[in-house]
């Protein structure tokens, strides 16, 4: 079957991971890598022997590509996309998919307009542990009923410049929990730590809350000493944590056992004077075959285009979009709710 050939415009922090996947992947032919820095298309070629153009607009053939892969800063990927619909070409973007709401509807209104398809780079869409989390029959089993999400997604630097840690990290776990909810919570509220009115925010707490009353609590920041990617998952019974940078045990289902029998039957004065404990009974530490999310993700890329399978889309990014909006609002007006 004939090659699907792609561009990558944006050689800076992701893209050396994209370049490696798609040269790995027999399904593409990578044409070039594009990038307005020198050094950095110079790298591009030393590493991989690839073709580089500083500019999309030094491409001959640009009419011959079949997939644009853009990994440059937010602020340009409406510019960009535009342009490759105008020669029918299909585009991966990486998350968050513009710099704002509006440029992702107008990113979807050029996709819908121009008949071309417009997917984005949700990576974790394709992680071995979340697909494990919505697969597994004891994993579903509490998540069904998860009373809490909790997650800490923290690092220090780098430092977004044209977009905020809300849009850069908090957009991880909104897809996430798009995934284990089935649909975007209805209120946000949030707080920036450490920045006034008006400045980039670059850390932050955050509140999420669902029509059915469901809450999910996120800590992100730029400005951690220490590197935290781990989520914890409680229902009443059980809890889940997952911790990407522990390679023992990334996933853990932990029995959660209360120290005491059921209080329904006692009386109003022993309930308040009352400490109630719960202990930690077994951990089962899963086993979870390997894999690499972007090597999976470009496997899937190659179903989307050609037999329209199942990928994340520029709806998807409106959708996520529309509460990282709401998480902003909610911090310029000092932590109240905000509507979704």
């Amino acid at each position: 079957m004939k090659k699907i050939k792609v561009v990558v415009v944006g050689y800076g922090y992701w893209g050396p991971n994209l370049v490696r996947n798609i040269l790995l992947n027999k399904n593409y032919e990578l044409m070039y890598v594009i990038d307005s820095d020198e050094n950095r298309v110079k790298a591009a070629s030393e590493k991989h022997g690839v073709s580089t153009k500083s500019s999309v607009h030094e491409i001959p053939e640009l009419k011959t590509i079949d997939l644009a892969v853009i990994a440059t800063r937010p602020s340009s990927h409406l510019e960009l996309i535009s342009l490759f619909a105008d020669f029918n070409i299909d585009c991966l973007v990486t998350k968050p998919s513009g710099k704002s709401k509006q440029d992702s509807m107008a990113i979807q209104n050029i996709s819908k307009s121009k008949n071309v398809k417009v997917y984005c780079d949700f990576t974790y869409h394709f992680s071995a542990y979340i697909n494990f989390l919505l697969n597994d029959v004891k994993a579903q089993t509490i998540i069904s009923d998860m009373k809490e999400y909790v997650s800490y997604r923290t690092s220090l630097g780098i430092i977004q410049a044209d977009v905020d840690v809300i849009a850069d990290l908090a957009v991880h776990d909104i897809y996430i929990l798009k995934l284990l909810k089935g649909n975007m919570p209805s209120k946000v509220s949030a707080l920036s730590l450490g920045t006034g009115p008006g400045e980039q925010v670059q850390s932050a707490f955050i509140s999420l809350v669902w029509a059915d009353g469901f809450r999910a609590a996120l800590h992100v920041s730029w400005k951690s000493p220490k590197k935290s990617r781990l989520i914890s998952i409680i229902s009443d019974k059980a809890g889940i944590t997952l911790e990407e940078l522990n390679q023992q045990a990334p996933v853990q289902i932990v029995e959660i056992t209360p120290g005491f029998e059921s209080s329904t039957n006692l009386g109003p004065d022993l309930i308040k004077t009352r400490n109630e404990s719960y202990s930690i009974g077994s951990i089962e530490q899963p086993t979870i075959p390997p894999g690499e999310s972007l090597a999976i993700e470009f496997e899937a890329l190659v179903e989307a285009l050609r037999h329209n399978g199942e990928f994340p889309s520029i709806s998807d990014a409106v959708d996520v979009w529309s509460v990282v909006e709401g998480i902003r609002k909610s911090i310029e007006n000092d932590g109240e709710t905000v509507e979704i």
